[in-house]
């Protein structure tokens, strides 16, 4: 069973494209069974009330930015991001190359690309942890390098 997720409101999706490299996992604009929504997104309820339980479909799940993030604005199971105290993801250091995340499962230190803004990464492990990957395949899969058709 293919997991369709979508994607709205981030400034690149890469790091999203490198965690999700299984072919169980495809980024899709419709029928999606989870939304990650960026800083960037508009429209936040309505793309959140496109999330519904179908039958025969994995539940639905949303990853949210902390700092928009309102209780009662979800009826589906979710994670939060952000630099926020409250996130359930969050940057506990940051520097110019390196991104210390913290995690409900332990920290990760992923490298930043010059393309990768730190809300993006915060996102991606958010994303990982939604479809149960452990700490360690999430780390890896963010540091692989990006083949040419995902960089174009």
């Amino acid at each position: 069973m293919h997991t369709n997720i979508q994607a709205v409101g981030l400034e690149s999706n890469e790091p999203l494209a490198l965690l999700l490299q299984e072919d169980e996992y495809r980024l899709c604009a419709l029928e999606a069974d989870l939304i990650v929504l960026g800083p960037l997104a508009r429209n936040r309820v309505a793309r959140l009330r496109q999330l519904r339980y179908r039958k025969g479909r994995r539940t639905p799940f949303a990853i949210l930015p902390a700092e928009s993030f309102a209780h009662g604005m979800v009826n589906v199971p979710y994670i939060t991001y952000g630099l926020a105290e409250s996130a359930h993801v969050r940057a506990s250091s940051v520097s110019e190359r390196f991104l210390i995340v913290h995690t409900p499962l332990g920290e990760l230190t992923i490298e930043l690309r010059s393309a990768w803004s730190v809300e993006d990464c915060l996102a991606a492990v958010a994303l990982g942890l939604a479809l149960r990957l452990d700490p360690d395949t999430i780390a890896c899969r963010l540091a692989a390098s990006p083949d040419l058709a995902l960089a174009a």
